[in-house]
């Protein structure tokens, strides 16, 4: 009876298992889309901010969409789980986010620091530190492309 115990419990913990396989790798590629839309979204927020950087007005459009990239910003460490790179799904992550994460968490953290000072700089209307601002956040952006963003996939 003990063994018929175990052997039924152990076929339902198998069955967890493998049901939930799916799940994971659903779970991967919902993450790699939301990165994906999140990356989409700093490319039209960043029409807005260098706008407002080369003279366009420091409005409210202007502090939300710098807002808003720091927040987002802080989610991109959760968004590039394992096998969410372009070896196993169509990206753009090179493999290097996952072999040095430190250096990919680190830049996320910057760039949140800096585009938060970049919403302080146009809440106040101070375009000369907005474009202070904007240069060091724009910075991190770039470095981070350089080191973890390939080629469009095919």
């Amino acid at each position: 009876m003990m063994q018929f115990r175990f052997a039924a419990i152990a076929a339902v913990l198998a069955g967890f298992t493998v049901s939930a396989l799916p799940a994971a790798a659903q779970s991967v590629e919902a993450a790699a889309k939301e990165r994906h839309d999140v990356m989409e979204r700093f490319g039209e927020w960043s029409k807005t901010l260098a706008a407002a950087a080369k003279g366009a007005p420091l409005d409210a459009a202007v502090v939300k969409a710098a807002e808003d990239v720091s927040a987002d910003m802080k989610k991109l460490p959760n968004l590039v789980p394992v096998g969410s790179g372009s070896d196993k799904l169509k990206n753009r992550a090179k493999p290097e986010i996952w072999t040095d994460m430190p250096k990919f968490v680190a830049y996320a953290n910057e760039g949140a620091t800096n585009f938060t000072a970049l919403a302080a700089a146009a809440k106040a209307g101070n375009s000369a530190a907005y474009t202070e601002a904007f240069t060091k956040a724009s910075g991190v952006c770039n470095n981070c492309h350089r080191d973890f963003r390939g080629p469009r996939p095919q």
